[in-house]
């Protein structure tokens, strides 16, 4: 059961992570617009900024899928990838109480990213044990 939710989680989580950063690697401008609602074409210097993220993101979930079949990778990738969920959720917060105008745009990405740490969180608790008697 465990070995299950293990790779179904980081299947899920990889894909999940991986195509939805995608279009922002490949077409950043674009894909800010019609994702995010944010219409970068006035602001072309942070373009650079948005595809790097897309870049990063996407790497990320690669490296999720990989460790759904790699067991001695999943630590580190749950690692990065939750401390990187965990940055986006905690300043989206942040904009929803200061800026309401701002975080509106990343309702979407703030679902999606805490649905990714609460499992995160489940996961570490469901092998909570293992991990004892590997130490």
């Amino acid at each position: 059961m465990k070995e299950k939710f293990n790779k179904i989680y980081l299947w899920t989580a990889g894909i999940v992570t991986a195509l939805g950063a995608l279009p922002f690697m490949i077409m950043p401008l674009k894909a800010t617009k019609s994702t995010l609602g944010i219409d970068l074409s006035a602001q072309l210097d942070i373009i650079p900024l948005v595809a790097h993220w897309g870049v990063m993101v996407t790497g990320i979930g690669v490296f999720l899928c990989v460790a759904a079949m790699v067991p001695k990778l999943r630590k580190s990738a749950l690692i990065y990838a939750t401390l990187e969920k965990l940055y986006m959720v905690g300043l989206l917060i942040y904009f929803m109480l200061t800026n309401s105008e701002i975080s509106d745009h990343y309702l979407l990405i703030f679902a999606v990213d805490s649905s990714l740490i609460i499992g995160a969180v489940f996961y570490y608790f469901l092998n909570k044990e293992k991990n004892k008697r590997i130490t």
